[in-house]
């Protein structure tokens, strides 16, 4: 069975969405919910490794309930899958119509109590969420219109349906981030946003695609299972209040909001608390797991990865290097190579404090032991990718034609934010 970032979208195109968006419109959720149920007759039969995994989930789960002495909870992998699209319905309402008719409800505790007065007074609050429930509809809580949220998405493996909502989101308080840019650079900016009372969102239970070998494994359900490092030693970094949260279906377009604050000091007990948390939910809502890869295969193979473990505080100054940066492998080996000396991106905040002459570490994001030192020799800003390159040769880039470039490119970020930030061909030049 497939990992998590091997496996793409299915069913999933554009005039799909919009057709969906404007059925919605037109009919409302609750037709579109049971149309929903017929579309998925068709899919669901094609969803090889996500039935896989809803029939594994369910025989550990029956196991582990049986130990607990809990009846069964008995449901055909449809209804799981049929469930998780309906999720997918109210994402979108949640995020891109003001009259979505989502409710909440507090679950209230010590937890709820103590995140209410971090917010009071201001403090950022660094939130680790996961695919259990439907966090993204979050975006609807009223509460949330009075707070900053900044939240780590893997578009690149949702990169269609990212856009669509990207095109028609209302909630302007929310930023994502792309977790395959995440450096040295972009924690730094977290933690500005942490300190202006600003809420950070990364989900804790997927190993990442760039460095799968670094986990920590813990008992879930009964099974030893590996949850990503990366996402506690982020948040642990930040030096601020640290949440679990998760946003679960109660019925209808009803959610229930659940938090658990995380206090252990080691990374491994902090991921025991956070797998803690999710156990007693999916034992209440079992559902509602939606994690449709193998997330309890035992397999411990991994991709290479940085042997120094304290990256950013020993290579970096090792190396004199100001940040780092990620790029696929072909890419990569294209800069290595001197056959591209010209690498995009957009022109915001964290590109606008590069300077010419600052060295920065550049690593392949498909082996992170493969890095080079590379320093900035120019910066091309242009407000679009045809200006820029009435100034410079595309083929510089690693790309033959504009089209070429947008195709790979607006995988992970939209055409919308080049724009709104203007591009930069960032010229560089391999140290060692």
């Amino acid at each position: 069975m497939k990992n998590w970032y091997e496996i793409h979208e299915q069913s999933a195109g554009n005039l799909r969405l919009e057709t969906l968006w404007l059925a919605y419109k037109i009919f409302g959720i609750k037709f579109l919910k049971f149309v929903l149920w017929f579309v998925c007759l068709f899919i669901v039969p094609f969803a090889k490794n996500a039935r896989a995994a809803s029939k594994k989930y369910k025989k550990i789960l029956n196991e582990y309930q049986k130990k607990l002495g809990y009846a069964k909870t008995r449901f055909s992998t449809f209804s799981h899958i049929y469930g998780f699209a309906c999720g997918a319905l109210d994402k979108m309402t949640a995020s891109c119509d003001r009259r979505n008719k989502i409710k909440f409800a507090i679950h209230k505790n010590a937890d709820w109590t103590q995140f209410q007065k971090h917010i009071k007074q201001n403090q950022g609050v660094f939130l680790i969420c996961s695919h259990l429930g439907n966090i993204e509809v979050l975006s609807a809580f009223p509460d949330s219109s009075n707070k900053k949220m900044h939240a780590f998405m893997q578009v690149s493996q949702t990169s269609t349906f990212h856009k669509f909502m990207m095109r028609h989101n209302i909630a302007t308080n929310t930023t994502i981030y792309p977790t395959e840019n995440i450096d040295i650079s972009v924690a730094g900016n977290m933690y500005d946003n942490l300190q202006s009372g600003d809420l950070v969102m990364m989900a804790g239970d997927r190993t990442s695609p760039n460095t799968p070998s670094r986990f920590e494994t813990v008992p879930f359900l009964g099974v030893d299972c590996r949850f990503p490092v990366g996402t506690f030693k982020f948040a642990r970094a930040q030096s601020h209040p640290i949440f679990a949260i998760c946003v679960m279906n109660v019925g209808g377009e009803k959610y229930g909001i659940y938090v658990k604050e995380i206090k252990s000091e080691t990374i491994k007990e902090m991921i025991g608390e956070y797998a803690r948390f999710l156990e007693k939910l999916v034992l209440i809502y079992p559902k509602q797991w939606f994690n449709f890869f193998d997330f309890f295969e035992t397999n411990t193979k991994g991709k290479k990865m940085i042997k120094d473990k304290n990256y950013y505080e020993n290579i970096l100054p090792q190396f004199d290097c100001k940040f780092s940066m990620s790029v696929r492998n072909k890419y990569f080996e294209l800069i290595k190579s001197g056959k591209k000396d010209i690498e995009l991106r957009a022109f915001d905040e964290k590109r606008r404090q590069m300077k010419v002459g600052d060295k920065f570490l550049l690593y392949d994001a498909e082996n992170t032991d493969n890095y080079i030192i590379c320093s900035i020799i120019n910066l091309h800003i242009a407000p679009d990718f045809e200006t820029l390159f009435s100034k410079v040769d595309i083929k510089r880039t690693g790309f033959e034609t504009i089209k070429e470039l947008e195709d790979v490119v607006f995988k992970f970020i939209t055409k919308e934010e080049f724009i709104k930030n203007s591009v930069v061909g960032i010229e560089i030049k391999v140290v060692k």
